[in-house]
């Protein structure tokens, strides 16, 4: 993964082709994200160890694919600050999260976290 043009990098966790994504990051679906899923379990990584010897604080936006199951199917970074230096902590630490649906729905969602 480039620590540089952070802004177009995806991880691609073999998303299915055919699978149609309920976009919950845009106003009004926003506040229906937790409609859908509930987080079920969540892994925190590692601090970037180059960030934290130079005192860098940051965050990473990231869009995600939430499949039926409750994984992590596809994701992307939509921004960072700054930018490349916590995305591949920030990935590597999400696809370790798990969710549960809340309502009876077996649509695959984009969830933005």
């Amino acid at each position: 993964m480039s620590a540089k043009g952070s802004k177009s990098t995806v991880q691609d966790m073999n998303q299915p082709k055919d699978v149609q994504y309920l976009d919950l990051s845009k106003n009004p679906n926003r506040k229906a994200v937790k409609e859908y899923w509930e987080i079920k379990k969540k892994f925190i990584s590692g601090y970037p160890t180059s960030a934290a010897e130079k005192r860098i604080s940051g965050c990473v936006d990231i869009l995600a694919g939430i499949d039926s199951k409750g994984e992590l199917s596809a994701a992307k970074i939509n921004k960072s600050y700054p930018e490349g230096i916590f995305d591949k902590h920030a990935l590597a630490s999400l696809s370790k999260w798990k969710w549960c649906l809340q309502k009876i729905t077996r649509q695959d969602s984009l969830y933005y976290i």
